[in-house]
């Protein structure tokens, strides 16, 4: 359900996930939907990236979670203007950031589990990659696509302000 805060007070342990929207219209809290959304949503609603950032949260001991295309009412400009203000002090106090770096759109997911079967591998100095933020770990070799978040002129505030940033990637969680 979505909880209505005054800021960050009051609320000392939470994520956020950085997403992105892309083509498919995820679920928003719109005017007409705020109040059913107070209310509760039914996981099954949510889209696959939601879901997934929802269940890591949750076995991290972490109750709230931060999403801007639920926690800002998308057709309010009023709204959109002051949570906007507060964007760098909600990534700066979460106690992570999850992004969705791979997923094109947020009914896509990311398949953030970390129990599958297969060789870990330390990540070498052939796998590093210098970006915006210092160091990556991902491969050289690996399709763009795989990484859609980067592209993203919006993540790099994400990224920056971010205390902690938890990555699923297809090669790695990081």
């Amino acid at each position: 359900r979505l909880v209505l805060t005054k800021g960050t007070e009051g609320i000392r342990t939470y994520a956020t996930l950085s997403h992105c929207w892309g083509d498919a219209k995820g679920l928003t809290t719109m005017k007409s939907t705020l109040d059913q959304h107070i209310k509760g949503i039914v996981f099954q609603d949510l889209p696959k990236s939601f879901q997934e950032a929802i269940t890591v949260s949750r076995s991290l001991g972490l109750p709230y979670l931060w999403i801007d295309s639920l926690c800002i009412i998308q057709d309010s400009n009023s709204d959109w203007e002051r949570e906007s203000q507060h964007m760098q002090d909600i990534y700066a106090h979460a106690t992570l950031n999850i992004p969705a770096d791979a997923a094109t759109d947020s009914t896509i997911g990311e398949d953030m589990t970390v129990n599958k079967p297969g060789d870990v591998h330390a990540a070498r100095g052939g796998c590093l990659v210098l970006d915006t933020h210092g160091l990556s770990h991902i491969p050289r070799d690996s399709p763009a696509e795989e990484h859609v978040l980067r592209r993203r002129a919006w993540v790099l505030q994400e990224r920056t302000i971010s205390r902690r940033i938890l990555h699923f990637c297809k090669y790695e969680l990081a």
